[in-house]
């Protein structure tokens, strides 16, 4: 994000970042972001019934 700040981009104004699997580092992030969770057990279960 903050090179995104750095070439005249505003988060969130202009560009919406989000997390994956409920990670944000604030400390980085500097501004609330949304994330969201994986359920791996239920991604494993549906990928073993594929192969």
């Amino acid at each position: 994000m903050e090179r995104l700040r750095e070439v005249g981009c505003r988060v969130p104004e202009d560009i919406f970042v989000v997390g994956f699997d409920n990670y944000a580092n604030d400390q980085v992030a500097k501004v609330g972001i949304t994330t969201y969770e994986i359920d791996t057990k239920e991604m494993y279960r549906k990928f073993l019934k594929i192969i």
